[in-house]
């Protein structure tokens, strides 16, 4: 169940179907089919940039050399798809927005738009039809008598080339289609990779248990009237005494007495972290008898103290000797 799950969210057999069918496309180009996409995306491109140039143009109408070109890329286009073949093997997965030519429907080559036309299935054409537009009609405007284009009108020559500039990105569906299921595949492995961390840090969470210290009162034994005035007190340290020669300390109340196993203190981050030693951790169920559990003589910026689970109220950390301090957190488990 589990990899199929996975298989579903990594889109692993539509992305192999998807790979199979670009390849079988790409294959067609022994037969020149690629080669006639290319130059019917750079009509395309030719047609757009006469219909909607960067540059004045000479004088004259552009309707009819629209048209003109965009019968001669159509050409391509359906050339194209008349060499091709469907692709891959049976329950292979086909692009919805795909229609593939049935190999028995593949004609030869032909300069005969009328007899190219006629060969194509429906299907193929029909999905390139401009919205409110008619196929027949744009037979009709596409594979007409030479000479034809010159009385052709601007809305007509437009519709043209929105029909081929539908052809073009459907006979492009393959590739996009695997770009969309590498998208999906990125994604899938984006939110198994979080639900992951989430796990772990659930399955932490529960096995440190929570905060003991959060939302308790906390006591300190002087309070450095500049810490409104400064940053660095302001969500970044968790207190800060006045310099004290009389051991400064920090006292939490769990408010009921705990089985505390761990305490981890993160020291002052930007500087001053030799202010922090020797530091003395203190427990007390009365908050007049105090007994001395750990003491840190050297410097540092976090440390986990882990001890035989124990029960006290009152926890007091407490630096032996004359300092100031301050400390960003201190978390009790």
């Amino acid at each position: 169940m589990l990899g199929k799950m996975l298989d579903a969210l990594l889109a692993r057999d539509a992305l192999a179907a998807a790979r199979r069918q670009l390849a079988a496309q790409a294959a067609t180009d022994e037969g020149g089919a690629g080669t006639r996409l290319q130059q019917a995306r750079l009509l395309g491109e030719i047609i757009r940039r006469i219909a909607d140039p960067s540059q004045p143009l000479p004088a004259g109408d552009r309707a009819p050399i629209i048209l003109m070109l965009t019968r001669e890329a159509v050409f391509q286009v359906l050339s194209a798809q008349a060499t091709a073949t469907a692709p891959g093997e049976g329950g292979d997965v086909v692009a919805p927005d795909v229609v593939v030519p049935d190999p028995a429907a593949a004609v030869p080559v032909t300069r005969d738009l009328a007899s190219l036309w006629d060969a194509t299935p429906e299907a193929v054409l029909g999905e390139a039809v401009p919205d409110g537009g008619s196929l027949s009609t744009l037979r009709a405007l596409l594979v007409g008598t030479a000479g034809s284009e010159m009385s052709v009108r601007a809305e007509d020559a437009a519709a043209a080339r929105a029909f081929l500039e539908r052809l073009l990105w459907n006979a492009d569906a393959p590739r996009r289609r695997v770009e969309r299921l590498l998208v999906r595949r990125f994604v899938g492995l984006v939110a198994i990779a979080v639900v992951a961390g989430l796990l772990v840090l659930g399955v932490r969470a529960l096995t440190l248990g929570t905060n003991l210290a959060a939302g308790k009162p906390m006591r300190t034994s002087s309070s450095w009237p500049g810490c409104p005035s400064d940053p660095m007190c302001d969500g970044i340290l968790l207190f800060h005494t006045n310099p004290e020669n009389d051991h400064p300390w920090v006292e939490f109340d769990l408010l009921t007495s705990q089985t505390v196993k761990r305490i981890d203190v993160i020291n002052r981050q930007d500087c001053c972290k030799d202010r922090t030693v020797p530091l003395v951790v203190e427990f007390s169920q009365d908050r007049v008898h105090w007994t001395e559990i750990a003491r840190r003589i050297e410097e540092f910026s976090e440390w986990t103290l882990k001890i035989a689970p124990r029960k006290t109220r009152y926890v007091r950390l407490r630096i032996a000797r004359p300092s100031t301090f301050h400390l960003k957190d201190v978390v009790i488990r």
